[in-house]
């Protein structure tokens, strides 16, 4: 045990350190280039339009995984509690990619008609304004904050139950020497390091791969699946709930949005999230399959977050040390990356927020300044790295931000459809958000029967598809009953009910109703300046509209 301790500690925490060097390295590279653009804040934060092909899809890979992959799939798969069984384990290898790649495609969109966008807040106040945007920009940080954290736990527990050293050491350790490298190279050098560590983990995940299938037999014959193992209510059941929960919390996660500004064009944005997405997908199916396997072949523990090591280890009679070893640098370096993707988004997140907020103007300057910028990648994680010490359970954890997210996602995409984006407005997104939300907690009120019960159970206990199934519909159900309120007000009093605002300043697109994407009596009025939040902007013209926070004011 006193080797297995000495020989994982040392080597995770040198392979860490060895990369965090890497990214200095090629930041102080970059630098002697004195590449036009490259001190600006925007790309610190975006790296905009900058990352090839092959380089953008080892980063959506690392930022789609982490160390938490080694604990949470195994025990979604197995656990005697809650287990999924092998329909789980497909849904969730399918469903830790197919978002990366649905995220691309409507990235691709929002790119060309926002060219200038820096985050998803970001996008939210330029097509719906600034209201829409802190309550967006709010959900992304709990989202992204809590994904850290999760992340820290991961590696600390991992640390603790297999290592046997504080949890508080490898959180220590990998947080301030990722904070230290982004904090200097920011997004550009995270993503290139990503793909260094990336390679790095898939030849480690190989080298695993090949030990188990040499050492490694289940028994003969072959002991029935059971109850937990086979198909059964919560593997059909997770379809639904991480279909819908993990793509929804991809929205509203800038590490991947950072990764979509930065793709060098259009090609290297689809192929390189499909390319990554493949790779995520694998790695989220070796770890749980590793767990299934352990379960079926009987040698699992009491511990379903360990049932990957208790393959390795054969239930305690493997003597082949080294090999978790391999599994625990594994998860060191995916979490180094897994975390310097977050930290960069959180960053980026809040200095998008305080740019929309008019910080620059207060400063007198054109951009958020850089060096506070950095100075944020180091204020932001250290409550985080606290909160992480606690050792809440991971899966529990996520649940928080997945149901608040998937109250929160259909709400801004129905404002990306051309027939009907003239009538959702700020207004209508908010109202849904918060409309589907109260539906939830109604959704739990009547299954546990106590509003308090409900809430913890939808919140933050329990994967129920008909919770989340209730959030997606309701709001859309939301938008809808505010659109037609709004529309009903306008028409009343005779003002242009179909309002797009343009996003660039120039004011926004108004008509009497739409017509092939323009309505009729279209026109562009208005001007740079206020608008809270709906459809329209402040600006000097015989027919502008101030939307104010809901779009109805002319």
């Amino acid at each position: 045990m006193a080797t297995l301790k000495a020989l994982a500690l040392s080597l995770s925490l040198l392979a860490v350190f060895l990369f965090a060097i890497l990214a200095l390295f090629l930041t102080w590279r970059r630098s002697r280039k004195n590449i036009a653009g490259d001190d600006s804040t925007e790309f610190f934060l975006t790296a905009k339009k900058s990352i090839p092909l092959w380089r953008i899809a080892w980063s959506f890979f690392a930022s789609a995984t982490g160390s938490w992959i080694v604990y949470a799939v195994p025990a979604f798969v197995v656990d005697s509690e809650f287990g999924a069984g092998y329909i789980g384990l497909i849904s969730y290898s399918v469903f830790t990619g197919l978002p990366l790649v649905i995220v691309a495609m409507v990235g691709e969109h929002i790119r060309n008609r926002y060219p200038t966008v820096l985050s998803w807040g970001d996008f939210c106040q330029k097509r719906f304004g600034t209201a829409t945007q802190v309550a967006v920009s709010l959900i992304v940080l709990l989202n992204m904050a809590i994904n850290l954290c999760a992340e820290y736990t991961a590696v600390g527990e991992l640390f603790s139950q297999i290592v046997g050293v504080n949890a508080i050491l490898p959180i220590l350790v990998i947080g301030i020497l990722t904070m230290i490298y982004t904090s200097v190279g920011g997004l550009y050098v995270s993503i290139v390091t990503d793909q260094f560590q990336g390679i790095f983990s898939i030849l480690l995940l190989l080298v695993t791969a090949v030990y188990i299938a040499v050492t490694f037999r289940l028994p003969d014959p072959l002991p029935d699946l059971g109850p937990i193992l086979g198909a059964n209510y919560a593997g059909w059941s997770s379809i639904g709930t991480l279909g819908i929960s993990l793509t929804c919390a991809t929205f509203f996660s800038d590490a991947i949005w950072q990764r979509v500004w930065a793709s060098a064009d259009r090609r290297t944005l689809l192929k390189g999230s499909s390319l990554g997405a493949l790779l995520a997908t694998i790695m989220a199916f070796f770890f749980g399959f590793g767990g299934f396997l352990a379960a079926w072949g009987g040698v699992m523990g009491d511990d379903s977050n360990l049932a990957f090591f208790d393959l390795l280890s054969q239930g305690g009679t493997n003597p082949h040390i080294w090999i978790v070893v391999v599994i625990v640098i594994l998860a060191a370096v995916m979490n180094e990356s897994a975390v310097d993707a977050y930290q960069s988004a959180l960053t980026d997140t809040v200095v998008a927020l305080a740019t929309c907020l008019g910080v620059p103007r207060l400063l007198k300057r054109d951009e958020f300044p850089l060096m506070p910028a950095r100075f944020l990648t180091l204020v932001i994680n250290i409550p985080i790295m606290i909160v992480a010490t606690r050792g809440y359970r991971i899966n529990q954890l996520y649940l928080i931000p997945n149901m608040i997210t998937s109250c929160a996602t259909l709400p801004i995409l129905l404002g990306l459809i051309p027939r009907i984006e003239g009538y959702v407005h700020g207004g209508s997104v908010i109202f849904g958000t918060l409309f589907s939300l109260f539906s939830v907690m109604v959704h739990g009120r009547i299954t546990a029967g106590d509003w308090k019960d409900g809430i913890v159970q939808n919140f933050y206990t329990t994967y129920l598809y008909d919770a989340f199934l209730t959030a997606l519909i309701s709001s859309v159900v939301g938008v809808a009953v505010w659109a037609v309120g709004e529309w009903v007000v306008r028409r009343a009093l005779g003002w242009p009910t179909w309002v797009v605002r343009d996003g660039k300043g120039n004011g926004v697109r108004v008509a009497d109703d739409y017509n092939g994407g323009v309505g009729n009596r279209s026109s562009v009025v208005g001007g740079r300046g206020g608008g809270g939040g709906g459809g329209g902007v402040g600006g000097a013209s015989h027919e502008t509209i101030d939307a104010g926070a809901d779009g109805l004011r002319k």
